[in-house]
């Protein structure tokens, strides 16, 4: 099949979203809209002999050719334009996260893609090791009731280099920062890990480090799954450089459980450059132990709790001796090259498969992030139906 690719300068991952689509055997011709012409060399050169030209509009394109599959990635203010247009010729939407700037802009689209019985899926991604090992567990029952969830990202690149980003840390163009472009595939995560919804959320989202920017470069996210389960996320645009290792030991007290846990807080790992990575990191808690898992080790550690008559948990009883049976399954990522995600997109239009997320997925998110955005400005708990 053809595809038509839209994009403009700093649109996310436009170079490396080329390379994929030359990868994709299903993937024949790809035609480049790109106004700006400033991404014309790179991705001519990722796409390869599957650069079928450069065009100014879609416009262009419709009118002598017949894409199946449209990929999308702009500025969120100017993404929706772009999705009505494709969706109306009756193409597939591949979509940039988050797609729109707010959930009302995005919801008609998800709501003519349905009627159409297209696929307009974001690019969330949570086809991991680390999450589906997690959810994995989670339906095998090994940590019993699950009580929470609580994860960690940072992206100091983006932060230090704000003004090579243009439109990314406007308000008005980018609809959101930290969670708009990074955290929202925690969030998604979560939805995945847990496999239920988010119900309540609130937290804060404010501009700390820079605070210059129009949008947040810090959030901590508190939300409410429908089990009642709580779930906390970090995410900032902030990153001294290095971090000291710190090693602690923490007694987690969460309901009826006691858990002891030696696990190292994450160090820094230096790159070649004596640069420190990103600390990226989750941790579940259950009835029966935890799960932490760090995306740059590859550390999926599983402690399960027992007392001396090896039964599971906490019993509660005073004097109780316990012990920990742990056990690391070191998990690697994909290589960025092998993208399951574009594969399954084009495997669901084929009708072979379920997309990779569902056309409402990028709206969950969406109302997700803009509860937060009011739960911070008001104070107030906002609540999802």
């Amino acid at each position: 099949m053809d595809a038509i690719l839209i994009t403009e300068k700093l649109g996310w991952h436009r170079t490396s979203w080329a390379t994929k689509l030359a990868l994709n055997p299903d993937i024949n011709k790809v035609y480049l809209v790109d106004p700006s012409r400033e991404n014309v060399d790179l991705i001519r050169q990722g796409l390869n002999s599957k650069f079928a030209g450069v065009y100014d509009s879609p416009e262009e394109v419709f009118a002598n050719f017949n894409p199946k599959l449209a990929l999308i990635t702009m500025a969120p203010l100017r993404m929706p334009d772009a999705i009505k247009l494709c969706l109306e010729k009756g193409i597939h939407v591949l979509v940039e996260k988050p797609g729109a700037v707010s959930p009302d802009v995005y919801k008609p689209l998800v709501d003519f893609a349905n009627s159409k019985k297209l696929l307009l899926t974001m690019a969330l991604i949570a086809d991991t090791p680390f999450i589906n090992e997690a959810r994995k567990c989670i339906q095998e029952g090994i940590l019993g009731k699950i009580y929470g969830i609580n994860e960690l990202t940072t992206d100091h690149q983006r932060w230090r280099r704000h003004a090579d980003f243009g439109w990314v840390f406007n308000k008005k163009e980018a609809g959101g920062g930290i969670l708009a472009h990074l955290a929202c595939h925690k969030v998604h995560g979560f939805r995945r890990i847990m496999g239920e919804e988010i119900v309540e959320v609130t937290g804060f989202a404010d501009s700390i480090c820079k605070p210059e920017l129009s949008v947040e470069d810090n959030i901590l996210l508190n939300v409410r799954f429908e089990s009642g389960a709580v779930g906390i996320l970090h995410a900032a645009y902030w990153g001294p450089g290095i971090y000291q290792p710190v090693e602690t030991e923490v007694i987690e007290i969460k309901g009826n459980e006691a858990i002891l846990d030696p696990a190292v807080l994450p160090t820094e790992l230096l790159n070649d450059n004596g640069v420190a990575s990103q600390p990226a990191f989750f941790r579940i808690w259950g009835e029966y132990g935890t799960i932490f898992a760090d995306y740059r080790t590859g550390d999926f550690i599983v402690d399960l709790i027992q007392n001396s008559k090896g039964e599971k948990g906490n019993i509660g009883l005073p004097n109780e001796k316990y012990s920990i049976h742990r056990e690391n399954r070191n998990l690697t990522q994909k290589n960025p090259l092998s993208d399951p995600f574009l594969t399954s997109f084009i495997d669901a239009i084929k009708g072979n498969c379920q997309p990779p997320n569902s056309n409402e997925d990028g709206l969950k998110f969406l109302q997700i992030q803009q509860a937060l955005y009011d739960a911070s400005s008001t104070g107030r708990t906002q609540k999802l139906h």
